[in-house]
């Protein structure tokens, strides 16, 4: 049977002689496996951490798009109807790149920009008004708007109300927004951001702020497209006990030696049950990447660079 994260936990703490531990000990063992299977999942682009194939519809006229959520990084961006798969351009490599148009107009080149708050940009600066759905928030209940406004200038405005409310609106014009943080602990409502007629974000009660990567195409589309991609995901946190891990489970015995490594002073261990554990886990680790680290045969083919041929 496949092994849950209660599992792993269980084994760790039987390693450290505290298999009935309920408190800090367990908290600990508990945050040392979801770190070890972040910094695995994160360090090495892995073949089970590919998304499916998702659409990109771009638009006349815009160029940033926003890109889900759990993105880590891009394997591919592609365009079916010309056949042709899209050009990863560093920002540094953008006058290389010249206009990042073919001499038929198709656009050919993008780049992986900045981390933002917000899902959308505003289309012009305006004031930003957040608005809960089915009801009001309570009085405790404010957000923060962090970003730039109308006249270039930082700015930081926090939006609350006396009394319960139905909706805010800030006083500050804002032209791009960057982080938009809710304050108080007693939300009930999924609330929505707005300027304008674009919608910045949507918050559910339970969430307190999200993040997004961006994509840039390099030249301002002047037709509509709709492009294909994938992406390496960001693992998941293990929160729930009888979750399974992400590492395929041939190989999850790598999360009880990489905790049972990050907790030497709890284990009380010696040199010689740290290199045991320490060998356990690069045999382990090296067997992860041997079996499904991405362009690892021979024929494998680069990743995202791809050279195009310039007139």
């Amino acid at each position: 049977m496949a092994k849950t994260f209660k599992d792993i936990q269980d084994q760790v703490l039987e390693w450290m002689a505290d298999q009935n531990d309920t408190g800090l000990m367990l908290t600990l063992v508990k945050q040392s496996i979801d770190g070890v299977q972040r910094k695995i999942l994160t360090d090495e682009q892995l073949d089970f951490m590919l998304s499916p194939v998702t659409t990109l519809n771009v638009t006349v006229g815009r160029q940033v798009y926003d890109l889900p959520e759990d993105f880590l990084s891009m394997l591919y961006v592609y365009d079916a109807n010309q056949r042709e798969y899209l050009e990863e351009v560093p920002p540094k490599g953008i006058l290389e790149a010249e206009d990042g148009m073919s001499d038929v107009g198709n656009v050919l080149r993008y780049r992986v920009v900045q981390v933002t708050g917000v899902k959308r940009q505003p289309s012009t600066a305006g004031t930003v008004v957040v608005t809960p759905s089915g009801g009001n928030e309570a009085a405790a209940n404010g957000v923060v708007i962090q970003g730039v406004d109308s006249n270039g200038e930082w700015a930081e405005e926090t939006l609350s109300s006396g009394g319960s409310w139905a909706s805010l609106t800030s006083t500050t014009s804002f032209s791009k927004i960057t982080n938009i943080i809710k304050t108080g602990s007693s939300w009930t409502r999924t609330i929505t951001v707005t300027s304008g007629s674009v919608t910045l974000l949507t918050l559910t009660a339970s969430q307190k702020a999200k993040q997004y990567t961006q994509i840039e195409l390099v030249e301002n589309p002047t037709t509509t497209y709709t492009f294909s991609y994938r992406y390496f995901q960001k693992p998941i946190d293990l929160v729930y006990d009888y979750q399974l891990p992400q590492v395929p489970d041939a190989y999850r015995d790598i999360l009880k030696y990489g905790a049972l490594l990050m907790l030497p002073g709890f284990t009380k261990s010696d040199p010689n049950e740290l290199a045991i554990w320490q060998a356990e886990y690069q045999q382990l680790l090296k067997g992860l990447k041997q079996n499904y680290q991405q362009a690892r045969s021979l024929g494998a083919r680069a990743r995202r660079v791809r050279y195009i041929t310039r007139i």
